[in-house]
């Protein structure tokens, strides 16, 4: 029989399954493990452009020109001005690149035990710590857990407000709403994302007075496999059109791809095929798939930021089928081969597992190589007056070169530096590139978007190669070239 999310037998099973010592010390575990994973070499990369403006926004004065209150980051002020606190109160012990990440692991490795504390209700305790031991490895999750970016703590809010809503009695509820729609708030002053779960959570947990709103359940799996089938389907192009209706309806394609092909797959059979699944689950997975376009066509968040909001539904169906599967195996395979059983759930977190071994080694938390680029420029400074231009790095080398530069704009750390940006037409600036710049920092695709303009190519060619730093990740080349300009003055 198919549950149609309202059916209090399944509740009341859910929510009656009682935390044992067992399941309480393999949560304890999970969560031991998503804090060594985030902790993992979170010091050691630079500072990615969205961290740079972090570092600017903590730093600059609130007001003025160049203040906080009219930056990009000031429209959702509410994570960096915690972060400034702690800073401001010491209770941060510097502003190296650990430090500045620190609060943002926290916050992803508390949103695990958390996440299976606010699912064990509604799915069970098995479902809810797979769930959760597949977030932890999860690579998407672990990135924006070791950079100092506000979706981590917009995601923990979120789910904070789910557990806040978990309340049965009458007064226990309303005072559950007052806590959840401050922590929905919270949320969406985060981040975007927060906007956009929070709808999710406000739909999911409104959704059994919509009466027969969404009765129809094969409607409703018909158009969760059409858009996985677009996601897919546009996953293997190389060329996007984005005028046309595929380009469109592929807008949320790169926040679905970040949770994995593997997990799509798990989580697209177990919306399609587990019994009972909760009506709730696919309106989580798929609304914030319909949004995504909406809001890229009306100029709102990033399609990726706002399609990541389907991660956590994904991650619950992926691990109500592997449960299934898990059932549905040890009842065929019997004592002879116990591990036949556990098998898929193995498999299902090895591949994040492994995805997230490659990020944090061999392709450098995804992080281009900044703070050798910097320190590279440092080594050939004679004298009073260089000039250093950059395209995107301009705000990360900012951070190595002059790092009060935002705090106190008169008062430079290294005062015989200055720095001059090269966008937004790069090729342009650097064929007009003034006499007084003498060290030019390109990432990759810059550096061949200069070398394919005659006049930009020649400027490099008059300037000596000092440094070539490496660095390879799945999104691209990140790779930095630093030319000095020794005879530019």
């Amino acid at each position: 029989m198919v549950d149609r999310g309202d059916n209090p037998t399944h509740q009341r099973t859910a929510e009656k399954t009682p935390w044992t010592g067992k399941t309480v010390l393999l949560l304890a575990a999970i969560t031991a493990v998503a804090a060594a994973v985030r902790l993992f070499r979170v010091e050691i990369w630079s500072l990615n452009e969205v961290e740079a403006g972090t570092w600017r926004a903590i730093t600059a004065p609130l007001g003025g020109d160049r203040g906080f209150c009219v930056s990009p980051e000031g429209c959702q002020p509410l994570a960096y001005l915690l972060l400034r606190q702690l800073f401001d109160f010491g209770l941060l012990g510097g502003g190296t690149e650990g430090w500045l990440r620190l609060p943002f692991v926290f916050c992803g490795a508390a949103t695990v035990p958390l996440f299976a504390l606010a699912m064990a209700r509604h799915t069970g305790r098995a479902v809810a710590l797979l769930a959760a031991a597949m977030l932890a490895v999860h690579p998407w999750h672990v990135g924006i857990s070791q950079s100092a970016d506000p979706r981590a703590p917009a995601l923990l809010l979120i789910v904070v407000a789910v557990i806040a809503l978990r309340h049965d009695h009458p007064d226990a509820r309303r005072r559950g709403w007052v806590h959840a729609s401050l922590a929905l708030l919270a949320a969406g002053l985060c981040h975007p994302l927060g906007w956009c779960c929070a709808l999710v959570v406000f739909l999911l947990v409104t959704l059994r007075r919509w009466g027969s709103a969404l009765r129809n359940e094969r409607l409703l799996r018909g158009l969760g496999a059409a858009l996985l089938l677009v996601v897919l389907l546009r996953a293997v192009e190389r060329e996007h059109a984005p005028l046309s209706l595929a380009g469109w309806l592929g807008l949320p394609q790169a926040g679905l791809l970040a949770a994995g092909l593997p997990l799509l797959a798990f989580a697209g059979a177990g919306l399609l095929l587990v019994r009972p699944v909760p009506r709730g689950l696919w309106l989580g997975a798929l609304l914030p798939i319909a949004l995504a376009p909406v809001a890229s066509t009306l100029g709102g968040a990033a399609a990726a930021d706002i399609a990541a909001a389907a991660l956590l539904p994904l991650l619950v169906a992926a691990a109500s089928l592997l449960q299934h599967a898990y059932t549905c195996s040890r009842a065929a395979a019997g004592p002879s081969l116990p591990w036949l059983a556990v098998l898929p759930a193995v498999l299902a977190i090895s591949l994040p597992a492994v995805e997230t071994f490659l990020y944090a080694t061999m392709h450098s938390g995804h992080r281009a190589p900044w703070r050798q680029a910097a320190a590279t420029v440092l080594q050939q400074v004679r004298g009073a007056g260089s000039v250093v231009a950059a395209g995107v790095g301009e705000a990360s080398l900012c951070y190595y070169l002059l790092p009060n530069h935002w705090r106190q704009p008169s008062a430079i750390a290294h005062e015989s530096l200055r720095l001059t940006s090269l966008t937004p037409d790069l090729a342009a600036a650097v064929a007009a590139l003034p006499a007084d710049v003498d060290f030019v920092v390109l990432r990759e695709d810059e550096r061949r978007a200069a070398l394919a303009d005659p006049a930009a190519a020649s400027v490099l060619a008059g300037c000596r190669l000092l440094r070539v730093l490496p660095a390879s990740t799945p999104a691209g080349d990140d790779t930095i070239t630093v030319y000095h300009r020794a005879a530019a003055r």
